[in-house]
């Protein structure tokens, strides 16, 4: 009996502290040819794609005076712009992309920041000719630093950081299979004598 007690404790411990566990997410908004059954995006080149960064800071000891992320996207895209939402403009904050792989960004309050929120959105232009990939939002590699409680002060635990995949699909496939289902349709409907 003890020791289901005891498992049932951690069970539990491990349950209510997974449920309040801060996050940084990437979600596709827009653009491209939308997002297939299997949950990837999908596009093509020279697609414009839209993202948003969500953050979400509602666990009891997780109000932010705020931190540094960065959003990876690596080669396979050209960056446009990143926006942030009216909420964090009248904080401190800071963004530039870098070496044309990711986004640097930073935000923060003395006042805080707390709950579910849209900090911004990230535009891409697709540059790569086929192939799967991330953009993802990690720990900083800036000056900026980790997130930090506005409770205690100190350096939060990094905040789980979820993504989305994009798969690049070549034009000249899709144009191929357009030109070949044509073929079959003229072939079909052509009158026989």
């Amino acid at each position: 009996m003890r020791k289901l007690n005891l498992i049932t404790t951690l069970l539990l411990a491990t349950l209510s502290h997974g449920s309040y566990a801060a996050s940084l997410s990437i979600d596709y908004l827009s653009g491209g040819r939308g997002v297939g059954p299997d949950g990837v995006v999908t596009a093509e080149l020279g697609d414009t794609l839209q993202f948003e960064l969500n953050m979400d800071f509602s666990g009891p000891d997780e109000i932010t005076l705020g931190g540094g992320f960065d959003i990876n996207f690596g080669p396979a895209f050209a960056p446009v712009d990143f926006v942030f939402d009216l909420v964090f403009q009248s904080s401190w904050l800071q963004g530039f992309f870098e070496a044309g792989r990711y986004f640097n960004g930073s935000f923060g309050s003395f006042f805080g920041f707390t709950g579910p929120d849209r900090v911004g959105v990230l535009t891409l232009e697709v540059i790569a000719q086929n192939g799967l990939f991330v953009v993802a939002p990690s720990t900083t590699e800036g000056n900026a630093g980790p997130f930090l409680s506005a409770i205690t002060f100190l350096p939060q635990i990094p905040p789980d950081m979820f993504g989305t995949q994009v798969r690049i699909v070549p034009v000249p496939a899709a144009l191929w299979l357009l030109l070949s289902g044509l073929g079959v349709l003229c072939l079909r409907t052509r009158p026989r004598a």
